[in-house]
């Protein structure tokens, strides 16, 4: 059986969305990671090991009856990016615009006195 999901595919996906996915669906990764030209080629994971997420594990987690396996996965990504999204954002907040608030600056008064002493004598 060919598999249905390419190497590129998986690897165009965010780490994050990889990891939730592989534990999901217990998707082993057999081999060693591949980076070509600061480029991921592979995470370790290889056509053998996509035979882990099939089309019955993806509809009971998505609740679907379709039996499409593309439509399944892209919304199995969606999912799961969604659950994801609410911890990214607390973990890196987006900077907020500064506030600017008008303060008074006063200087408290210095007192008069005469530095100069007299020489004469």
């Amino acid at each position: 059986m060919q598999p249905i999901l390419s190497i590129a595919t998986w690897v165009s996906l965010p780490i994050d969305v990889r990891l939730k996915l592989r534990a999901l669906f217990n998707i082993p990764r057999s081999h060693h990671v591949e980076v070509v030209d600061d480029k991921v080629r592979s995470d370790g994971t290889t056509p053998t090991d996509f035979m882990a997420l099939t089309i019955e594990k993806m509809q009971k987690y998505l609740g679907s009856e379709s039996t499409d396996f593309h439509k399944l996965f892209n919304e199995v990504v969606d999912k799961v990016t969604q659950e994801i999204k609410p911890v990214s954002v607390a973990m890196n907040p987006e900077p907020q615009a500064p506030t600017v608030q008008a303060v008074e600056i006063t200087k408290p008064r210095r007192k008069y006195t005469r530095h100069a002493k007299n020489t004469q004598g």
